[in-house]
């Protein structure tokens, strides 16, 4: 049975912020973490991925959503929109796979689904609040929701290996 702990819960939404930061980054996009009052006032469509992880001790839900210009000044030349968000989304999850196997916590992934609508709002069920970020492009949103397995509490990080930094998967 698995219930929502506001304490791990702050943890795995923390690293979830800092790894889409990082994550835009790579694309040479700069977030800026802002207020969640910035979110969801235009009437712009949103694009949107959402993968879940699970493991015997932790499971979770992850919402990437961007504003077009946002997704759009991170995606490869040719790309499509629809398939570089799915692809951000993973990556994302990606990276929070690999902070949760610092505290030796190994979760599987879901493919992504992608949606697209206008002013879309996550509905969170805690106090925990999406993280909000901006960029010349536009906004992104990325939300994360877990919930532990009954007793269980967050290992302490561990020292990563050499050369660690997640599974290669082929599609």
């Amino acid at each position: 049975m698995y219930t929502e702990s506001q304490r791990i819960s702050f943890v795995i939404e923390e690293m979830t912020a800092t790894s889409c930061a990082d994550l835009f980054a790579a694309y040479d996009v700069t977030l800026t973490q802002v207020t969640q009052a910035n979110w969801g006032h235009s009437n712009e469509p949103l694009v949107s991925a959402i993968m879940g992880f699970v493991s015997a001790e932790v499971r979770g839900t992850c919402l990437l959503a961007c504003e077009q210009g946002a997704i759009r000044q991170s995606c490869p030349p040719g790309g499509r929109i629809r398939d570089w968000i799915g692809e951000l989304a993973n990556q994302l999850v990606g990276r929070l796979k690999v902070k949760l196997l610092g505290h030796n916590i190994e979760i599987g992934l879901t493919t992504p689904i992608v949606l697209q609508g206008i002013q879309l709002q996550p509905l969170p069920k805690s106090a925990l609040e999406p993280a909000v970020f901006s960029c010349t492009g536009g906004t992104v949103l990325v939300w994360v929701e877990a919930e532990v397995a009954a007793g269980f509490s967050l290992p302490p990080q561990r020292a990563p290996d050499a050369g660690e930094s997640g599974d290669l998967m082929f599609f």
